[in-house]
C-alpha cells in the first residue's frame, strides 16, 4: 500500500509542475515535446534491455491507436489547457472521478456485474464532484462557460473520461495481451506526442517557449516523475490490482496537490474543497468495500471493445 501512496504523491507533483510549466509553453507543444521525449526514452530502454520480443501483433494495432488517443493525446492536452486557468488542486480533485468512470466503463464494455454497494459509493462520489464543480473561479469563466460549467472544467471532465478509458485499455494490453509496460507506454507516448506536435503546428501559432532553460528543466522533471516513474509504476500495479481498485486510492492525489499548491503557488483552500474531498473520500471508501473481494483477480478475459479476437 505504501507504493500506492508514493504513486499518488508523485502523481500530484506532476499536476503541480504542469501548472508551473503552462506559463512558459503552449499546451499542445508542451505535450508533444514531453510525450515524444518520454516515449523515445522508454522505447530505447525496451530495446536495450528487452524482456520479450519487441513486436506488435497486427490484431493489436487498434489497441495502440486507442492508447495514443485516449491515454495520451486527449487527456493530456485537455488537462494542460485547463491548468492555464485552473488550480492544480482542483484539477487533481476532479481527476478523483476516475474510479467511478472506470467502473461505469467496465460495466458497459466488460459486462461487469453491477454491485449495489459500488453504485451507492459511485453516487456519493459524484455528489462530491458536483460540489467542487459549482465552485468555479472567475478566472476559469473568462474562457467561457456552459450553464454552471466553465470550459476548463469541461476540459478536465473530458480528460478524466478519456484517461479512464485509456487505463482500462492499458490494463487490457498488459494482462490479456501480455505486453511489457515499457513497450505499451513507450509506443502510446510516442504516437500521442507526434499527434500533439502535429496539432501544435496546425493550431498553435506562434509556438514560443518563454524562459527556455527554466521550461526545459521543469519539463525534464515532469518526464522523469510523470512519464517514466508514475506511468510505469501505475502499469506495474495494474498487473496486481484492478483499474477501478487502484484508482480508488485517488483521493490521495488532491491531498498532496493541495499541500504543493499551498506552499508553491499560495493557493487558498476553501471550505468547499474540504467538503468535496470528504464526500469523495466517503464515496471511494464505500466503493472500495464493494471492490475488496476482487482486488487479487486482475484478469480481464471478457470480450469487449478492446478485444480483437
Amino acid at each position: 500500500m505504501l507504493t500506492v501512496v508514493l504513486l499518488y504523491a508523485l502523481f500530484a507533483g506532476s499536476f503541480t509542475m504542469g501548472k508551473a510549466l503552462v506559463v512558459y509553453i503552449s499546451p499542445m507543444l508542451l505535450i508533444g515535446l514531453r510525450m515524444s521525449v518520454a516515449g523515445s526514452l522508454l522505447l530505447a530502454y525496451q530495446h536495450i534491455f528487452p524482456t520479450q520480443s519487441f513486436k506488435i501483433r497486427s490484431k493489436d494495432i487498434l489497441i495502440y491507436i486507442q492508447l495514443a488517443l485516449f491515454a495520451i493525446f486527449i487527456p493530456y492536452t485537455t488537462r494542460m489547457w485547463a491548468l492555464q486557468t485552473m488550480s492544480g488542486t482542483k484539477a487533481c480533485l476532479l481527476n478523483s472521478a476516475g474510479p467511478f468512470i472506470s467502473y461505469i466503463m467496465e460495466i458497459i464494455f466488460f459486462k461487469e456485474r453491477p454491485s449495489a454497494r459500488k453504485i451507492f459509493g459511485l453516487l456519493i462520489g459524484l455528489l462530491g464532484i458536483l460540489v467542487i464543480l459549482f465552485g468555479g473561479t472567475p478566472l476559469e469563466h473568462v474562457a467561457g462557460s456552459i450553464w454552471f460549467l466553465s470550459w476548463p472544467e469541461i476540459a478536465m471532465i473530458i480528460s478524466v473520461i478519456s484517461v479512464s478509458y485509456g487505463w482500462v485499455t492499458v490494463r487490457h494490453a498488459l494482462v490479456n495481451r501480455r505486453y511489457q509496460p515499457a513497450m505499451v507506454n513507450g509506443i502510446s507516448m510516442t504516437l500521442g506526442g507526434i499527434l500533439a506536435l502535429t496539432s501544435a503546428l496546425l493550431f498553435e501559432a506562434p509556438m514560443v517557449i518563454y524562459s527556455p532553460f527554466k521550461a526545459m528543466g521543469i519539463m525534464l522533471a515532469i518526464i522523469i516523475v510523470g512519464n517514466v516513474i508514475c506511468h510505469n509504476l501505475y502499469a506495474y500495479l495494474l498487473t496486481r490490482y484492478s483499474a477501478t481498485m487502484l484508482a480508488s486510492a485517488g483521493f490521495l492525489g488532491p491531498l498532496f496537490a493541495s499541500i504543493y499548491g499551498y506552499f508553491l503557488f499560495g493557493e487558498v483552500l476553501t471550505a468547499r474543497f474540504f467538503i468535496a474531498l470528504a464526500i469523495i473520500f466517503a464515496g471511494i471508501f464505500i466503493f472500495y468495500l464493494g471492490e475488496k473481494g476482487n482486488v487479487n483477480q486482475p484478469e480481464l478475459q471478457r470480450d469487449g471493445p478492446l478485444s480483437n479476437t
